[in-house]
């Protein structure tokens, strides 16, 4: 192998992000609620649903928080 072979200058989620690409849900990602948001349409809707069913954030950890944001105050 040449010198540098096998490295990544960019990360999969960057390359998939300039085409429109979204991350599998139940894969390791890097992205966060605002990048998301500009991927998912329906992304304030579905933080809102989770907003409205889960209102104290029982259910929530510090990857949700991440990817979707911290739950709004009730």
């Amino acid at each position: 192998m040449g010198k540098g072979a096998g490295r990544v200058d960019r990360p999969p989620e960057a390359i998939a992000g300039a085409v429109g690409g979204r991350p599998h849900w139940g894969k390791l990602h890097g992205l966060d609620a605002a990048v998301l948001r500009e991927r998912y349409p329906r992304f304030d809707a579905f933080v809102a649903l989770r907003d409205r069913v889960d209102p104290a954030g029982v259910l929530g950890n510090e990857y949700l928080d991440r990817v979707l944001g911290p739950v709004a105050p009730a």
